[in-house]
């Protein structure tokens, strides 16, 4: 597949997952979460992830939940169990990696957008472990209800067991697709690039506007918040009182003239 060819690809995953995507992170390269970092910068990270949840706190208690689905964590353990998330972008024409995003995730999210974990959890299931195949097909539904895939049966029918059916569907495609791109991804070399004014305050800024805009909209969990770098969040806003009534004036002005 050629470099355009898998830009192309990704974008329509990214398209077909605009709030969770399981990104093809090349191998070596995986840097989803702090844990890929030495400690101290792991630690800046967790530091800056910490002070916006706090500051977000302060103003109407929207830090207290995944960011991606509002749930309050793993157990209900509130915003101690959220893990830190890294959305990077990849380009593959010009061969470069660099960060778009930062998102507080449930376990829940966190565990369906780990592309390797849900491989393996795949290969797992496969070899015939029972207890894999449930995970993975909770994690399957998961990732498909936080992306607004439509719960509808399977064959016309529309039971409980094909409604499943249809976001396992929906999710192994979605998987497969990435599990391609992560292969080529990883046959080549990457430039890796930070943000101006180090990834620490790149968290914190990014952390801060995700929780805003869901505290200014709904306050409640779903797909409607999209990822920072999504179409639907380029709206491009004019300045105020540029409306079209005074320039209709105007050149209604210019006619009787």
């Amino acid at each position: 597949m050629a470099a355009a060819a898998a830009q192309e690809e990704l974008g329509a995953l990214e398209r077909a997952c605009p709030a969770l995507l399981p990104r093809p992170l090349p191998r070596g390269r995986d840097l989803r979460a702090p844990r890929a970092f030495p400690r101290a910068a792991r630690a800046r990270l967790e530091a800056a992830a910490g002070a916006a949840a706090a500051a977000a706190a302060a103003v109407g208690g929207a830090g207290a939940g995944c960011q991606v689905c509002g749930a309050a964590g793993a157990s209900g353990g509130g915003a101690g169990a959220l893990a830190l998330g890294l959305e990077w972008e990849l380009d593959f024409v010009a061969g470069s990696m660099r960060p778009r995003g930062a998102v507080m995730l449930c376990s829940e999210c966190e565990a369906a957008g780990d592309l390797p974990g849900m491989l393996n959890l795949g290969v797992a299931a496969a070899g015939g472990s029972s207890e894999c195949r449930d995970v993975q097909r909770r994690l399957m539904a998961h990732l498909a209800q936080v992306n607004g895939v439509p719960a509808q049966g399977v064959g016309g029918t529309s039971g409980r067991r094909d409604q499943e059916d249809a976001s396992e569907v929906w999710a192994h495609e979605v998987l497969n697709r990435a599990h391609a791109l992560r292969v080529l991804a990883s046959a080549a070399a990457w430039d890796l690039q930070m943000p101006e004014g180090g990834l620490e305050a790149f968290v914190s800024r990014e952390l801060r506007e995700r929780w805003q805009a869901r505290a200014g909209g709904r306050g409640g969990g779903g797909a409607e918040t999209p990822p920072p770098g999504s179409m639907k969040n380029k709206k491009r806003k004019g300045p105020r009182g540029d409306t079209p009534q005074p320039r209709r004036s105007a050149r209604k002005a210019q006619r009787a003239q």
